[in-house]
């Protein structure tokens, strides 16, 4: 890209006078493409994709459903990855042309293509910017009809105040010409849930649903995550698409860590089931980064080729990065985003920004052998504040010895994993350069109430202690949060009503409508 180019104001500024006066989308259309030729003169892969969208006006669009009717469709400016709707004034046809980009996406959908373009609709003055919500996809349906939504999701007007920053808007979000910057803006908007990135994997993970319905690897892996999060949490989103979100979240911080540590792009099957099952880690001598998770399944012989197109987006997306310099928890706003927030916030949990996170790591005295413990880590913005510090007073720590003095704890499995990948991102890549292994310490447990006999995390059985005195609770056949909560209201209750210790059997009698048939054998007694 030519910088002298880009910063003419003069040259932003002849195109909006002459956007005003202009009359008729094709006038606007075609004083558009002279602008972009010449502002990004130097851009050899600019110039490639400005000739495209010249060559893609009015590209005829088939399979699209207009009054329960098969029919074409023109686009504006069509290419592989964009489709642009031009209007004479959006501001009055705004509606129709989100209706016209739907229209072209259905087609694109029926004719086989993936989802990969930008969405954009616009007077020249007025930009918007549109991605289907994925929350009403009807994804096992993607080529058969129009069932989906287009939300907006950028928007720029150019005014005499936004001469300097136009340029870099359209780079932006038509070439994206230079390697882009790890932000947690950008990580969100290249795999968050309007990106195609996430889109295309949801799709992907969708096939695999039917096997949730019958005995296979999925089910057991989704029985196995709904029941821990079901005693974790209480009351949650249990539903498979919510599993398929963390799922593809969970794919990604494993993609993304070998991507930062490596610096290189991922090339073949075996490398793939390598990271999401945690050998390729241990092999750059990382210990406890992938353990015992509700994921490997991505990796199963049955489920492999149905995720390739999951694989080779991230893969491929990551390969736009430069990690170089990671400033910031750029996984916050993705975790935020993709991992159930109504319940968290519902728990009390919300996240400190980076800003806080450094002013209160910054107020602390740290000498070469300080230790740090963030008993509910989240993301792990806390962790990555107190690496930057010591790495910043102590550079001559190794990845080895910080990851030694720096501690996380949370309740919720993927937000474990997420804060691993945080810890690795502050470490970069001075973990190849360690002298031994690099062991991640970030558990799995609730800081407030950590019951003990828990070294398989699938195991029914806790034993807690209560006032001194050592319990075993049994949760086997309790089916889900429901279930549990109502037990526990139930033991409440009676608490309340008897100030005396109830004898085994009184106590049997009077719970024993509340349990399950899975708890009750066929002589009515509690198993």
């Amino acid at each position: 890209m030519s910088s002298k180019k880009i910063f003419q104001l003069a040259h932003t500024e002849g195109l909006y006078n002459d956007l005003r006066r202009a009359n008729t989308e094709q006038a606007k259309k075609e004083r558009f493409l002279q602008y972009l030729t010449s502002s990004f003169a130097g851009d050899s892969g600019a110039q490639r994709l400005i000739s495209a969208i010249a060559l893609g006006a009015e590209r005829i669009i088939a399979n699209i459903t207009r009054r329960g009717r098969r029919a074409k469709g023109r686009a504006d400016s069509h290419t592989e990855t964009i489709i642009i709707e031009w209007e004479k004034d959006l501001a009055r046809t705004g509606d129709h042309a989100r209706e016209q980009l739907e229209e072209y996406l259905e087609g694109s959908w029926r004719s086989g293509q993936e989802y990969r373009f930008t969405l954009l609709a616009t007077d020249g003055l007025r930009w918007r910017r549109y991605a289907p919500d994925w929350s009403e996809v009807a994804f096992g349906q993607l080529a058969f009809g129009r069932n989906f939504k287009l939300r907006e999701i950028r928007r720029f007007d150019l005014t005499p105040d936004s001469f300097s920053e136009f340029p870099f808007f359209l780079d932006e979000v038509l070439f994206a010409s230079n390697p882009r910057l790890a932000t947690l803006e950008n990580i969100q908007n290249d795999f968050g849930d309007t990106s195609s990135v996430f889109i295309n994997s949801i799709a992907c993970l969708k096939d695999c649903v039917p096997d949730l319905k019958k005995k296979s690897e999925l089910q057991v892996a989704f029985d196995q995550w709904r029941r821990f999060l079901s005693i974790a949490y209480g009351r949650f989103d249990d539903s498979p698409t919510m599993f398929l979100v963390h799922t593809y979240l969970s794919v990604f911080a494993k993609f993304l860590a070998y991507s930062v540590i490596t610096r290189q792009p991922i090339s073949d099957d075996a490398t793939i089931k390598g990271i999401v099952n945690g050998v390729v880690f241990q092999s750059l001598n990382i210990e406890r980064f992938v353990e015992d998770d509700f994921f490997h399944w991505v990796a199963g012989t049955a489920y492999f080729k149905k995720l390739r197109l999951m694989f080779r987006d991230i893969n491929w997306q990551l390969t736009q990065y430069d990690f170089t310099d990671v400033r910031e928890d750029i996984l916050k706003g993705l975790y935020q985003e993709l991992i159930d927030l109504d319940t968290r916030h519902a728990l009390g949990e919300y996240y400190t920004p980076d800003w806080l996170c450094e002013r209160m790591v910054s107020e602390l005295t740290i000498n070469p052998s300080s230790s740090f413990l963030d008993p509910a880590c989240g993301s792990g913005s806390f962790l990555r504040a107190v690496i930057a510090r010591m790495r910043q007073e102590h550079p001559r720590l190794g990845a080895e010895v910080l990851a030694e003095q720096v501690v996380g704890i949370d309740i919720h499995p993927l937000s474990v994993l997420i804060a691993k990948t945080t810890v690795l991102l502050s470490l970069g890549s001075s973990v190849t350069r360690a002298k031994r292994p690099v062991t991640l310490h970030v558990y799995l447990a609730d800081s407030l109430l950590v019951p003990r006999g828990t070294a398989d995390l699938f195991e029914s059985s806790f034993q807690i202690a209560v006032d001194n005195r050592n319990y075993v609770v049994d949760l086997k056949g309790i089916e889900g949060a429901d279930g549990f909560d109502e037990l526990i209201t139930f033991c409440d209750d009676l608490v309340g009503r008897f100030s005396d210790a109830l004898e085994r059997a009184h106590f049997i009698r009077l719970i024993q409508p509340c349990l399950t048939s899975a708890l009750v054998g066929q002589n009515g007694q509690i198993e």
